[in-house]
């Protein structure tokens, strides 16, 4: 019995946190969190007494005719109408439910557990879950052919959720059938699910569609397929929709050099090179790279990058192109770099793209005092819970700071959660940090008229936590490579008017991406979240402008300055001599 109750557990609460998900956090006020509030007490009042392992069933009786009062309270019809638009209220129904479908298979009830299934299965089948189930239930309820009736039913939608059968193993070459069913997946997911096909407005996607098919068709390798793949997505022009090869031609894709690039004044300049190796054979901060296999730097990126990369912005592209795609390739091909040094000599090298030894990474999150008591601070990524470790632990020094920078400039996302943390330690007011969309699939309503559909999603204000108030001046630090969960930071930290946002306009793309498995062990992604700031102007496509823009400069990576850090510690610094 632990272990059925372990396990249901964990399936169900897989549930939740996937509905969750649709919203990061629940309003706390409104006619509809009220009533979520309502039933939750009851429901919470309950879960100690079914949850004792030695509840007699007098007991359990009694915890069932209470959950069902709170099940007939969201039946009200005004109640649904409500939870329609709040997800935490929607998914009560499905949380008090399935309360009810391990109090009723500890109880040995068979036909009970088969009505509780068949009510969540027409709630939520999420795939994999039939497995989950089969493997939860004890045998005194699994063996029952109500059960056994309705498990059949979970498993038809569990295929239909999982797709596994798109979902094929790597080969070297992929048959015509799987190459047309991964074309189509991609293509049928987008048509349902994107969210920003006004933002492209030039593009046909049926048409671009059509077109692919001979194109994939023509492909004689995996590889080739995978990068026709690429093609087609980049055409969404939207940087949180892209394609992943399988993991076995990784090296095929990705391997690149130990070099950071970056595209400044219209050239592409090595500002970080991270392997001693490399720095011997004359590539070095400050030099341009003028031309790559002999063709030039900018003509290479439009031939070889450019197409195969997603990007809402101009700015974005221009990262991909230049910094993250432009030395990436297969691993068992090398580079030929011509390169102009600093002091405008010329030199050609050829350089590996991957089997470095002595590689030396930069340290992430790097933490600094500065000269009158100035905090730094790099988030780094948003991807873990790391960025808000490295701020709770320097959390001591910057209460007492005289100002305070944090640096986005290299933070490519992740979740919006820890950035969100950090900012309610500086603000002293609620801040909304986002307007949300998502598509609305209603197959009754495109019954009647076909249609785009949008619906709202519920967002919670950043509460300030008004015991840890960091109340000197502070500055953010964003770039082209501020990216999805770090540009929600940025824009909820434009919204506060806590600081200045100092540097460059970030990527301009955010937004929940669904993902899903292609034939060929790949996958895809295609963004399902339209989020704009709260007044509803458009974040994707423009990204957070700063309120002082600086740029860094071919003269100031020369002389190992950073014109962004020295604007930003010369705000701070003027308003800690004007208190």
């Amino acid at each position: 019995m632990n272990k059925f109750r372990t396990q249901l557990a964990a399936w169900l609460v897989m549930i939740l946190l996937a509905a969750a998900s649709v919203s990061a956090y629940p309003e706390d006020g409104g006619l509809a969190m009220r009533h979520y509030q309502w039933v939750t007490e009851i429901r919470d009042g309950q879960w100690p007494v079914w949850q004792d392992e030695q509840a007699s069933p007098e007991a359990l009786e009694s915890v069932l005719a209470e959950l069902a009062v709170a099940l007939e309270y969201l039946g009200r019809p005004d109640v649904e109408e409500l939870a329609l638009g709040n997800s935490y209220l929607h998914y009560r129904v499905y949380n008090i439910r399935r309360d009810m479908l391990q109090i009723e298979a500890r109880l040995g009830r068979p036909e009970q557990v088969a009505r509780q299934l068949r009510h969540l299965r027409h709630f939520d089948v999420y795939a994999g879950s039939h497995a989950m189930l089969r493997e939860s239930l004890p045998d005194s309820v699994l063996d029952h052919p109500d059960v056994q009736q309705e498990l059949a039913a979970w498993q038809v939608l569990d295929r239909v959720a999982s797709a596994e059968a798109l979902a094929t193993p790597y080969a070297d070459d992929l048959p015509a059938h799987e190459k047309i069913a991964g074309l189509s997946r991609i293509w049928a997911m987008a048509r349902e699910y994107f969210v920003h096909f006004d933002a492209p407005p030039e593009l046909d996607w049926d048409q671009a569609y059509i077109e692919a098919i001979d194109f994939v068709l023509a492909t004689d390798s995996t590889a080739g397929y995978y990068r026709e793949l690429m093609r087609f997505v980049a055409r969404l022009g939207d940087s949180h929709s892209n394609v992943y090869p399988p993991e076995e031609l990784r090296e095929h894709f990705y391997a690149r050099p130990p070099i950071r690039t970056q595209w400044i004044g219209g050239r592409v300049i090595v500002t970080d090179v991270f392997s001693a190796r490399l720095r011997e054979l004359g590539v070095r901060v400050g030099s341009e790279i003028e031309s790559i296999d002999g063709e030039p730097v900018a003509a290479y990126a439009r031939q070889h990058v450019a197409p195969f990369v997603s990007a809402s912005t101009e700015q974005d592209l221009k990262v991909r192109k230049y910094e993250y795609g432009l030395l990436a390739g297969p691993s068992t091909r090398a580079l030929t770099l011509s390169l102009r040094q600093p002091d405008g000599s010329l030199n050609t090298v050829e350089i590996e793209r991957s089997g470095y030894t002595d590689v030396e990474w930069p340290e992430s999150f790097r933490r600094r005092q500065l000269d009158g008591g100035i905090e730094y601070l790099s988030l780094d990524s948003f991807a873990d819970g790391r960025a808000l470790e490295a701020f709770n632990t320097a959390w001591p020094e910057i209460q007492q700071a005289g100002g305070l920078v944090l640096d986005l400039r290299n933070n490519g996302g992740g979740s919006s959660w820890p950035g969100y943390r950090i900012l309610a330690h500086l603000i002293d007011e609620p801040v909304v940090p986002v307007a949300s969309w998502t598509r609305r699939n209603d197959s009754v309503r495109q019954a009647a008229s076909a249609s785009v559909q949008f619906h709202p999603l519920p967002v919670r204000p950043i509460e300030p936590i008004a015991e840890e108030r960091y109340a000197g001046p502070v500055v953010l630090l964003t770039g082209p490579r501020t990216f999805s969960a770090a540009e929600d930071m940025a824009m909820a930290f434009a919204v506060s008017r806590r600081g200045a946002i100092i540097g460059q306009t970030t990527a301009g793309s955010t937004g929940q991406p669904l993902m899903f498995h292609l034939p060929g062990g790949g996958m895809a992604r295609i963004c399902a979240k339209r989020d704009t700031w709260p007044d509803g102007t458009p974040l994707v496509g423009v990204g957070v402008v700063p309120d002082i823009e600086v740029a860094p400069s071919l003269s100031a990576i020369k002389g190992g300055r950073d014109p962004v850090m020295e604007a930003a510690l010369a705000w701070i610094r003027e308003r800690i001599r004007g208190e």
